[in-house]
């Protein structure tokens, strides 16, 4: 169901409880060693995911992961409200990073203010899509042209389809006055696709990263705590590392993603 004015006013006083933050997390931009880029033009870019959450929590399928569809819609189509659990806190951050499969300013700040923060600004946005055009231009052919300051255009994409995800429980005091939070650290193999719509192309496997922590009502991506150093065979599908994400085919197109 829709979150109603009242219950988003509750989240927003909630997350502000998150602003004071201990001086081991520091939000980084995740970087990596390694990618898997493809440098060409895109007739059509592939659909984001769409769909509602289902009414009960999706079965389990043995060996792999499958996430939550979360309780709720925000802003009627973020999924939240997952449950105080490591399956809770693995689906609600696989939820948020299908959710950053947009290149519109408005929708991408929604996104970033239902699981980040409430009180962020379109400054945060200039900054994720400024970087977004420095990856392009990185993974694109030298000398391929580029208009930074049309960019986005309204034929621009980005999408992010999680593949495979990692875990792991952590026993960290991270928000000031409160005594049960808790922690864990979520790594999640993507797929990335996207274009500036014109002449730049970007199609890799990257490794998304980020400490959750419960709040006291729902799971908040904090951002991260500690980095790593991936290397080559971490960026495989069949590492041992990753579990893989399935949804039953029933309930597939319902807006979390699957592989």
């Amino acid at each position: 169901m829709m979150s109603t004015p009242q219950q988003i006013s509750e989240r927003a006083q909630r997350t502000k409880r998150r602003l004071l933050i201990a001086g081991a997390l520091a939000l980084v931009v995740v970087t990596a060693s390694v990618t898997w880029s493809i440098s060409r033009p895109s007739d059509q870019p592939p659909a984001p995911p769409t769909g509602e959450p289902s009414a009960e929590p999706y079965p389990e399928v043995e060996g792999a992961f499958t996430p939550l569809p979360g309780e709720e819609l925000a802003h009627g189509q973020y999924p939240v409200g997952f449950p105080r659990s490591t399956r809770g806190a693995v689906s609600a951050y696989v939820a948020y990073l299908a959710a950053t499969s947009t290149m519109d300013e408005q929708a991408f700040l929604d996104v970033a203010r239902t699981y980040l923060d409430p009180e962020l600004t379109d400054e945060y946005v200039q900054e994720q899509f400024s970087a977004r055009a420095d990856d392009l231009q990185w993974h694109s052919p030298r000398g391929t042209p580029f208009d930074e300051e049309s960019f986005p255009t309204p034929e621009a994409y980005w999408f992010v389809s999680p593949r495979a995800v990692h875990w792991e429980e952590l026993e960290l005091d991270v928000i000031e006055d409160m005594d049960d939070e808790d922690t864990v650290e979520v790594q999640v193999l993507v797929t990335e696709e996207a274009s500036d719509g014109a002449e730049l192309y970007l199609e890799r496997l990257w490794i998304r990263y980020a400490l959750m922590v419960w709040d006291g009502q729902d799971w908040t991506v904090f951002g991260h705590y500690r980095s790593h150093d991936f290397k080559d065979e971490d960026y495989s599908p069949d590492n041992p590392r990753w579990t893989p994400i399935e949804v039953p085919d029933e309930h597939k197109g319902e807006g979390q993603g699957g592989s």
